[in-house]
């Protein structure tokens, strides 16, 4: 009774007020998403909460999937579709449309302004270098975030365009936002605790040189070799070859394909990493 109350109140606002409820709706279902993942699939309590990813969610939901979505889809792709569907028939119209906005809205316009928010919130990134660091971030996770939103958000908006009608469009959005935003939560948070376990790392073993300089002054050769080997397992590096001499240092699971590169030295018969660095 109380559901079915609440859910005839709810339609009638989208009805009279349909952009202030896409901008109540919204940030709620990005807020609560974030919070469902980190609670109940990261296992954090309520009080260790990332409280910058959640104001990033908060943010991104005031402004690019409240106030910019609602236009975007209410004021522009849905009068486009309405025009082209009597001169290119539904399926067309439908095609082109979600063609735009998956192929060029949401990877070059809806991806980057999330990041933006993620680095802004993150804090100590400068205005002018803001670009350069979303265009990183951009680069290491656009190909797994936008094939993760394809999945879910080509056949949603097929749905949509085709079949959802105007005033219901917010609803719709907001259901299928939901569970994609615990997904954009889940995917990204992942993502940066693989930074930090790299950031890590790195520091862990950035000493490397200096260590096979010390084993070497203590009597080079072999030892100093296995030293260096040693001391990089220890740090979470594993030994393995390349084309390019008897010894590289490729990083193992988390590290996305770095290798730490070694110049080579004849010791002791042996060929010895003598200086390393990150690639």
């Amino acid at each position: 009774y109380y559901w079915a109350r609440a859910a005839a109140a709810y339609a009638r606002t989208v009805v009279e007020r349909p952009f202030v409820t896409a901008m109540f709706s919204s940030v709620t279902k990005c807020v609560v998403s974030d919070a469902f993942v980190q609670i109940v699939m990261e296992e954090k309590s309520v009080f260790a909460l990332d409280w910058n990813r959640v104001a990033s969610f908060f943010i991104l939901g005031v402004t690019y999937v409240g106030a910019f979505q609602y236009r975007l889809y209410n004021h522009w792709l849905k009068p486009l579709n309405d025009a082209w569907r009597p001169k290119y028939g539904l399926a067309l119209s439908t095609g082109g449309v979600v063609m735009i906005d998956q192929a060029f809205v949401q990877p070059f316009l809806y991806l980057p302004t999330f990041l933006g928010i993620r680095v802004l919130s993150e804090g100590g990134c400068r205005i002018v270098d803001l670009p350069s660091e979303v265009f990183a971030k951009w680069e290491k996770t656009a190909f797994d975030t936008v094939s993760a939103l394809w999945c879910v958000w080509v056949p949603a908006q097929v749905i949509n365009f085709a079949v959802i009608p105007k005033h219901l469009t917010i609803p719709w959005m907001n259901a299928i936002g939901l569970m994609w935003n615990g997904v954009l939560s889940y995917m990204h948070g992942r993502y940066e605790r693989e930074d930090k376990q790299m950031t890590a790392s790195v520091a862990r073993v950035e000493n490397v040189s200096s260590v096979f300089s010390v084993e070497k002054s203590r009597g080079g050769g072999d030892s100093a070799c296995a030293s260096v080997a040693r001391q990089c397992q220890v740090r979470g590096v594993a030994p393995g070859r390349n084309a390019n001499g008897p010894y590289s240092w490729t990083c193992g699971g988390g590290w996305r394909g770095r290798v730490l590169n070694c110049s080579m030295r004849r010791a002791g018969g042996s060929s010895c990493p003598s200086a390393c660095w990150w690639r």
